[in-house]
């Protein structure tokens, strides 16, 4: 017997129509064939959906990276490497993988985040204490001994306590590393506290209270180095648990660092002290430098606290011995300097002086009282010389008045002495008496006396006006 023909596809397998019967011939039912119809559209739906349905989760393996984000992607909990072995990061974007579960992605947030450790190194307040200063805390009893389980602390290398708040920035800066071995945002900022606090303990150990109480000293900085090393595995401590984490603490801010109430108000006096100190060592400094500038102008001015090279250039002459040759060597350069009122200096002249460490070569203006004085010096030297070559002069003529006729000499001299030392206002007669001619003066004489050598005078003047 002839085998049945196969069967064409599935349909008609389960249609239980062969093909000869699926031939339309008057002879086929009209329900059977619109059961094959409708069958065959429904198949034919059946594979489009099936098709979309893989296409579509095809596409679900399709992923976008945000733009403060990274992500890497899980293969059976390993992670994507890229040609050259290394775990491939995705930055901001589209990008294709796999659907799960063959795979799957974990997104990793790049920007800073901030940890704040305002208990971990404070005193423990209550809500009503937290909203008061810390003058208020002390005045109102706050300022008892410390209870180690509740009130933090940092000991200072001097052995002195001391309460800081800080304000810690990180960031994720190896995505692998950090999916690896941490993975969760608050894990991350845990293991951030711990080896912040860590650093701050060991930081504040090497460092003086009234140090970081002043800011002289940013304990910040030195803490953020020693957290790096230990959320980077490079010093193995419990916080980071000795693996490189891909955390890097990128800034550590000072928010505010006192001493302990108990000894606020000494630490106070202290500063008052160290102010007033201060202001006055710059009080003084000032006046020094307007003193030394009035004194003898530029070439005086101090630069700093170091001296000006008018200064240190007599402080140096005052220092040598006298024997020493070299002292006459400054010797000269400060007379060259105060008879030309400018100090020039050398940089062979700063060596060989001992200046080095506070002077600079160039020329200097000596002004000021100095420069004032020294003009002052001149102009009477000049009113000396001239004085003298006056008297020198009225001496010479002098002289030859007295080699022509000294009996004539004597008398005129002595008439002017005379007046000058009792002035043209006041009356007297000359007498010269006894054999030692011995001088003898009546001031204020006779009125009659007077009057006639008043007319005497007068006659000899008309005398003298008539003959002109």
């Amino acid at each position: 017997m002839p085998a049945d023909p196969a069967p064409d596809n599935a349909l008609e397998s389960a249609a239980g129509i062969s093909v000869a019967d699926a031939a339309p011939t008057r002879e086929v039912d009209p329900a059977a064939q619109s059961l094959f119809d409708a069958l065959k559209v429904a198949f034919s739906a059946l594979k489009v959906a099936m098709v979309l349905l893989t296409l579509a989760y095809l596409a679900s393996g399709v992923f976008r990276v945000g733009e403060q984000e990274s992500a890497v992607r899980l293969q059976f909990g390993s992670l994507v490497e890229d040609a050259d072995g290394l775990p491939k990061v995705f930055g901001p974007g589209l990008h294709f993988g796999w659907p799960e579960p063959f795979e799957s992605r974990v997104r990793v947030p790049t920007t800073e985040r901030t940890v704040t450790l305002d208990q971990s190194f404070w005193y423990e307040l209550t809500e009503a204490e937290r909203a008061m200063t810390e003058g208020e805390l002390a005045s109102r009893g706050r300022a008892g001994p410390l209870d180690p389980l509740k009130d933090g602390y940092l000991v200072a290398g001097d052995a002195s306590i001391v309460h800081g708040r800080f304000s810690v920035k990180f960031r994720i800066e190896d995505v692998p590393e950090y999916v690896r071995s941490v993975g969760d945002e608050d894990r991350a900022e845990r293991l951030v506290r711990s080896a912040v606090e860590s650093a701050m303990v060991g930081a504040a150990s090497r460092v003086e209270a009234d140090e970081l109480i002043s800011g002289r000293v940013q304990l910040g900085d030195r803490a953020m180095l020693a957290a790096n090393r230990s959320l980077s595995g490079d010093e193995p401590s419990e916080a980071a648990e000795s693996v490189d984490t891909g955390l890097r603490v990128t800034g550590v801010q000072t928010e505010l660092m006192v001493m302990p109430l108990s000894v606020r108000e000494a630490y106070q006096r202290v500063n008052r002290a160290e102010a007033g100190r201060a202001s006055a060592i710059d009080n003084a400094e000032r006046d020094r430098v307007a003193t030394l500038s009035q004194a003898g102008g530029p070439a005086a001015a101090p630069s700093g606290r170091s001296d000006g090279p008018l200064e240190a250039l007599m402080t140096a002459y005052e220092g040598l011995a006298d024997d020493d040759p070299l002292r006459a060597e400054v010797g000269g350069v400060l007379d060259r300097a105060f008879r030309s009122l400018r100090l020039e200096l050398t940089a062979e002249d700063i060596e060989r002086f001992g200046l080095s460490a506070r002077v600079r070569p160039g020329v200097f203006e000596i002004g000021g009282e100095a420069a004032q004085t020294i003009d002052r010096a001149r102009s009477q030297q000049t009113a000396l010389v001239q004085g003298i070559e006056r008297e020198a002069q009225r001496f010479e003529q002098v002289r030859a008045s007295y080699e022509r006729d000294a009996e004539l000499f004597r008398i005129r001299y002595v008439e002017e002495a005379k007046r000058e030392i009792f002035g043209p206002e006041v009356d007297f007669d000359a007498f010269q008496v006894g054999p030692n001619r011995e001088l003898y003066l009546v001031i204020d004489s006779d009125p009659s006396v007077v009057k006639e050598r008043e007319d005497a005078r007068f006659a000899r003047e008309r005398e003298q006006a008539a003959q002109r």
